[in-house]
This record gives structure tokens, C-alpha cells and sequence, in this order.
């Protein structure tokens, strides 16, 4: 057999053993997949200044921001969760060592941040649960506003385009439940008339006072934080001829909320 023929037999006998039964190159060595992931649950509570806990609502705080950390690894992740709900689980997280901390957010503003929390160890196929966190919210502001009728103001006659309004009276209701708050009303004075102050007690009906003109600022000084609907009347003779129950809030941290409560006709008997 001529030598080039017995040297492609051989070849054509090493490739055949290479390709059968358990030959041929060994297979690339498989990747570990990754462990499976864990969870971590938060929980909070938003406190006053003075140490009590109150709700979400009163400090118009929404939303709950937990920034959580990998500290074994570059990288983290955000979540978000409903401040009404006080805990919340976050989504899967590769097992490790994080850090963690929260934020209470209201509308467009941070209003507390918690410390951040470390060595928090996350394990494959657990839940991790997190020591509840308290938001500190100073829950004390102020309320300033006016009140406009006629393009002439409250107080001045019919005639010369003003309401006619002789007295008036002032509430302040939580907007849970219209529940009516004690409450000092500071009322500057104004152009023609002098400054006051007048205690709605929320006793029996509001008592009248003088008619309060467009020009004159009302404050409530340092009161609660929270949702609120303002009430107010205006008296002609003995009759309720102007009205108006006005939503607005007293804002938290001190800050001041200015706004302009506007009266509408009632249209009741004997009223111009």
C-alpha cells in the first residue's frame, strides 16, 4: 500500500476514536449559577416633635424612600413604598452584607430622614426584618389668610359695591370627620379697621364678631399640622347672607401656608 494511503488511514482512524463514545475534547467547564436572592422588610412610624406618634396625614407625609446598599459590592437599589402602610418588603436582593436608610417624603419635599441603618446580612431564600425607624417631623406651623366677597370688601355697603356684611364667624374643622378645633383667629388690622383676636371654642354656635374686612390677615399662630377645612360666615342683620368652608392645610416645621378664603352668596331669605 503506497505511503500516502496507509497516512490518511491513520488520520481517518485518530478522528474516528476523537469523535466516539466518550472521546473528543472535554466540554467547556459550566458557570455556578448565582445563589438564589433574599429579602429585607422595613417598618416605620412618624413621631412629633414632642415624641408622639401620629399619622401620616397630619404632617402630609406620602411616601417612604429606603435606599439600600450592597457593601460587598458595587451598587444598590431604591424603593419606594405608601407612608400609610408603616412596613414594606423589598424586591429580591443577592445575598450579602447592605446598609439602608429612609427618607419621608410629602409633596415635592423631604420633611425627615431616619439614621442609616448597617451590617444588615441578606440570606439566600430568607427574609431579613429590620428594626422599625422613626421620622421625626416638627408638626407646628402657621395659617395666614383673607377674606374676599365684593370687589368693594366685606364691610362696605351695597351701594358703594361692598358685601354689607355685618358680623362674622370663624371655625376651623379637621377634614377627618369636620370636627371643629379650638382655635385663637390673630386678625391684623387693616385700613379702616383696628386688629382683634377672637377664641372659637367650639361650644354651641360660633359667636359673632365684627365684620372682618378683604384687607385684614387672619393667623393661626403655631398650631397643628394636618388637613383642615376653614368655615366662615357672613352675617347681615340676623341673617347667614355669605359663606364659604375652604380646604387647606397648616403646614409642618414651623412653615408658613398664606392663602385667600373666598365668601359666596347664600342667597337666603332677607339677604341683599
Amino acid at each position: 500500500m503506497p505511503l500516502f494511503v496507509r497516512r490518511i488511514l491513520t488520520c481517518a482512524l485518530v478522528t474516528a476514536a476523537a469523535c466516539g463514545s466518550g472521546g473528543g475534547f472535554p466540554d467547556a467547564p459550566t458557570k455556578d449559577a448565582p445563589p438564589p436572592k433574599g429579602t429585607m422588610t422595613l417598618a416605620w412610624r412618624v413621631e412629633s416633635s414632642t415624641g408622639e406618634t401620629i399619622p401620616c396625614a397630619q404632617v402630609q407625609g406620602q411616601s417612604v424612600v429606603a435606599t439600600i446598599e450592597n457593601t460587598d459590592a458595587v451598587g444598590g437599589t431604591t424603593e419606594l413604598f405608601s407612608c400609610v402602610d408603616g412596613m414594606g418588603t423589598s424586591g429580591p436582593l443577592a445575598p450579602g452584607n447592605y446598609r439602608m436608610r429612609m427618607a419621608l417624603n410629602g409633596s415635592g419635599t423631604q420633611l425627615a430622614e431616619a439614621p442609616t441603618v448597617g451590617n444588615i446580612k441578606i440570606v439566600s431564600d430568607q427574609d431579613t426584618a429590620v428594626p422599625a425607624q422613626v421620622f421625626t417631623v416638627n408638626d407646628r406651623g402657621t395659617l395666614k389668610f383673607t377674606i374676599a366677597s365684593k370687589p368693594g370688601g366685606n364691610c362696605a355697603a351695597i351701594a358703594a359695591n361692598g358685601a354689607g356684611i355685618e358680623g362674622m364667624t370663624l371655625e376651623l374643622r379637621r377634614e377627618a370627620g369636620q370636627v371643629c378645633v379650638p382655635t385663637t383667629f390673630m386678625i391684623a388690622a387693616g385700613a379702616n379697621l383696628p386688629a382683634s383676636t377672637y377664641a372659637s371654642t367650639c361650644v354651641g354656635a360660633p359667636t359673632t364678631l365684627p365684620c372682618i374686612d378683604a384687607d385684614q390677615v387672619i393667623s393661626i399662630i403655631d398650631g397643628v399640622s394636618g388637613p383642615y377645612r376653614v368655615v366662615v360666615g357672613g352675617v347681615i342683620a340676623t341673617n347667614s347672607c355669605w359663606s364659604a368652608e375652604q380646604q387647606t392645610v397648616i403646614p409642618v416645621n414651623q412653615q408658613t401656608r398664606t392663602e385667600t378664603v373666598n365668601l359666596g352668596a347664600t342667597g337666603n331669605p332677607g339677604c341683599p
